[in-house]
């Protein structure tokens, strides 16, 4: 009852407030409030931060059925009949070639490692708080226990003063046994505020250094964020790489279906089938730019020239070179004609039954580059790394 009353005193705008101070606390009511606020904060990073990953569980979960679900077929009549039947006698996966697996377990590490490396942090400072929370509550039990105390001695102290003040008009005998009976009682009230000022210093002290730690510590959760964000990164990076083990994107028009040409679609609307999403989500997170065309979606584009050209040995092969040189440089310029504009330039072959022979006029010629151009990089040649 003293600490709900004395509450209520504080609280309202008594008279006996008038002289009357209250005992103070402001340093840590004035961080404990900021704490507070910055706790709110952690409490919501902690919730996004699951319900993150369990949003990216559930995506990269439904990205590998989609995955290892069949690419539909393409079915045709036989001449003569209405039975339909595909062209290819088994479905292929849309995954096929990929480590389809790596995707689920790049969630579940990204998980565990949110849940390790960055929301123990967070809740351990939470924890730190709410134990600071509780000793904020006990001191502000035992501020008002203390005032109640101190507002209890300072009557005593004025009704004391006042039995004094009457010795003259009163029965001595009796006002000196009032005076004394009340001086006793101040003494023992005096006594436990005493104890109760002691205790209360102590805690103060004690919660003082509980949320200077607490603010200090404050500085590194920094670091857990920017943690959280590079874990997110890696995981959507390693369920991305898992489409590494797919056919060469410079030899396959689709990865996923997994052509082992530029030109095994069967029709001109798989040789024009858009890729690489992933890898500009990905190219999105680092932060780069634009990623360029790529060349492979420019030679799916290129309806006329369905058959690959195959160079002598020693020369280069889709820009790339055999051999040991440090570069490649090529400049592929292509001129319907009947005769080779000028030196440097050679007849692609044509596939037939015995292997490969010359085109029929009118011919196309590719100009390669010379080894010894490859080397030196002359003007208007581009360099590819290997």
């Amino acid at each position: 009852w003293r600490r709900v009353s004395e509450a209520v005193l504080q609280r309202t705008g008594s008279i006996a407030n008038k002289y009357f101070k209250a005992t103070g606390n402001s340093r840590n009511e004035a961080m404990f409030k900021e704490a507070s606020n910055f706790a709110r904060s952690i409490v919501l990073l902690e919730k996004d931060l699951k319900n993150m990953m369990k949003s990216t569980e559930s995506h990269f979960r439904n990205l590998r059925g989609i995955l290892i679900s069949p690419v539909p077929r393409i079915y045709d009549c036989e001449e003569g009949t209405d039975v339909a039947k595909p062209l290819e006698e088994e479905p292929r996966m849309l995954g096929a070639n990929m480590d389809v697996e790596a995707i689920p377990k790049a969630a579940e590490d990204a998980k565990r490692r949110i849940q390790t490396e960055v929301m123990e942090p967070l809740l351990e400072w939470l924890g730190a708080y709410r134990v600071i929370s509780d000793r904020m509550q006990s001191l502000e039990s035992l501020r008002l226990e203390l005032d109640s105390r101190r507002r209890t001695v300072t009557n005593l102290q004025v009704k004391l003063g006042k039995l004094r003040s009457e010795q003259g008009n009163r029965d001595r005998a009796k006002l000196s046994a009032e005076i004394k009976e009340t001086e006793d009682i101040m003494a023992r009230k005096e006594d436990k505020m005493s104890r109760c000022w002691g205790q209360f210093c102590e805690l103060e002290r004690t919660v003082y250094n509980s949320l200077y730690t607490l603010v200090r510590d404050t500085a590194v959760l920094r670091d857990y964020t920017h943690a959280a964000l590079t874990i997110v990164q890696e995981c959507f990076q390693a369920a991305a790489q898992s489409y590494s083990q797919a056919p060469n994107p410079q030899f396959s028009t689709n990865n996923a279906i997994g052509y082992t040409n530029a030109y095994d679609a069967s029709t001109p609307g798989e040789r024009l089938t858009p890729r690489n999403v992933i890898g500009g989500l990905m190219d999105k997170l680092r932060g780069k730019s634009k990623v360029p065309e790529s060349p492979v979606m420019r030679d799916a584009s290129d309806q006329h020239d369905q058959v690959p050209y195959m160079p002598p040995a020693g020369y280069p092969i889709q820009g790339r070179v055999t051999g040991n040189l440090p570069a490649t440089y090529t400049q592929r310029r292509t001129h319907d004609v009947d005769v080779p504009p000028h030196g440097g330039y050679v007849q692609p072959a044509m596939p037939t039954s015995n292997g490969y022979m010359g085109a029929p006029s009118p011919h196309r010629y590719t100009q390669m580059p010379h080894p010894q151009q490859i080397a030196a990089g002359p003007t208007g040649w581009t360099q590819e790394g290997y």
